[in-house]
């Protein structure tokens, strides 16, 4: 049987990592890898690496023969941003001398192209414009983010008119497009609704909008399969911790965990449960970093590095209680890593992806309002009060429902949602 052929165009996939996108992209293909795709990547790294071996944090994976990876170098200030001022201009420009120095002069008519996000799609139309890849050629479009629903992207109109213009010339590009969650599925059908702009684009046809919640990251996954940490909720011991896993920025809304752990040691709660706050995530506004922790109390643990599964086991072993601050999130992949290894997740509501997966209806996750620090730190406090044995039980259940996710399972559906759209055309 002859292997189907893809074209991913990603920003992120090779390290360093900074964000859940690469987290996503790299276990989407080690599931297409296995589930018998060939696949060629073309994505970017910053100019500082530029001379550093190329691989993903899967070193396996990296050596696989049906993966090629080709990459191009960006100005270092474009990089852990997935916004507009990201690297995807630079990116469009350089790809296609990249692609024809390792493909050759021959066009290569790919069964699909896979792009990532609106970004992705200005460097496939400078390929088409090389004659690097057919004008006609199927893709499909992977929002990992709906980037008009962000209030944060969207302070100015001119950067709302650009996110509503390229992501719906996505929409209207590709055969399929694959949304994270119940949430993203609603904001774009919003966007798609409200803004007559579609219309003019001359899209007309039915939408096919898929949700595709993303797996379970492998090595987490793995690491849990082969030695599940056992949880360490011991008053006794040295060291319990509350945490929130988030990239520094402010659409993540890190802050607020602070602001709430500043009110809860002010209140002696976390010296009451012996809980130390632990912030773990990459720094990618550092002004902002500074603010959070500046916040956070003196004794905090501060981890501002992407961390692997057993690194994440030592902490997850001692950690009570995650938090994710977010007021609206694509999904939130920490949420469901959290839940992997028994720590169940405090979330804002429905409007995070991740309650697609994990739901308050079956005890699975703790909901609450998160939009004022004061409110969510009661919430907390609330929560602490109840007792390890309910906070154990929720992990519980979570790490069922996490484990039931995997990335083979995630790309088995990917390619039936390929075939049935291949069907209807």
């Amino acid at each position: 049987m002859v292997k189907k052929q893809i074209l991913l165009v990603c920003i992120e996939f090779v390290d360093p990592l900074f964000s859940g996108n690469g987290i996503l992209t790299q276990n989407m293909v080690r599931g297409l890898l296995e589930t018998g795709f060939d696949i060629t990547l073309l994505c970017s790294r910053p100019q500082s690496l530029e001379n550093m071996p190329i691989h993903p944090s899967d070193d396996d994976m990296g050596k696989h023969p049906n993966l090629h990876i080709i990459v191009t170098s960006v100005p270092d200030q474009t990089w852990k941003r997935l916004d507009r001022k990201s690297c995807w201009n630079y990116m469009a420009e350089q790809a296609p001398r990249r692609m024809k120095n390792f493909m050759g002069n021959t066009p290569k008519a790919f069964d699909y192209i896979f792009a990532i996000d609106w970004s992705a799609f200005p460097t496939i139309e400078q390929l088409r414009k090389s004659n690097i890849i057919p004008r006609k050629s199927r893709i499909a479009y992977f929002v990992f983010r709906v980037f008009t629903a962000s209030k944060e992207l969207c302070k100015t109109e001119e950067d709302r008119l650009f996110y509503i213009r390229n992501e719906l010339e996505g929409v209207k590009q590709s055969i399929i497009t694959f949304v994270l969650s119940h949430v993203d599925k609603k904001s774009m059908e919003d966007t798609i609704e409200q803004h007559s702009s579609f219309s003019k684009l001359g899209y007309t046809e039915k939408i096919e909008m898929p949700i595709l919640m993303p797996p379970l990251r492998y090595d987490v996954w793995r690491k849990v399969k082969e030695d599940v940490p056992k949880t360490n909720l011991n008053p006794a011991t040295n060291k319990r911790y509350i945490l929130c896993n988030a990239r520094l920025s402010a659409e993540k809304n890190p802050i607020c965990f602070a602001q709430m752990m500043k009110i809860l040691h002010e209140k002696q709660i976390l010296q009451r449960f012996n809980l130390i706050p632990l912030q773990i995530g990459s720094i990618c506004d550092k002004e902002y970093a500074t603010e959070v922790y500046s916040l956070l109390p003196s004794n905090s643990v501060i981890v501002n590095k992407f961390l692997t599964s057993e690194e994440l086991g030592e902490y997850y072993q001692q950690t009570i209680l995650n938090i994710h601050p977010s007021l609206y999130d694509a999904f939130g992949m920490t949420i469901v890593e959290s839940a992997a290894f028994g720590v169940p997740s405090l979330i804002h509501g429905d409007t995070i992806g991740a309650s697609s997966l994990l739901r308050e209806s079956e005890n699975e996750i703790f909901v609450g309002n998160m939009s004022q620090s004061k409110l969510a730190a009661e919430l907390v406090e609330k929560i602490l009060l109840g007792g390890l044995d309910q906070l154990m039980a929720v992990g519980e259940k979570a790490q069922i429902k996490s484990l039931s996710w995997s990335v083979n399972k995630y790309a088995s559906e990917l390619k039936l949602n390929l075939e049935s759209i291949n069907n209807s055309i």
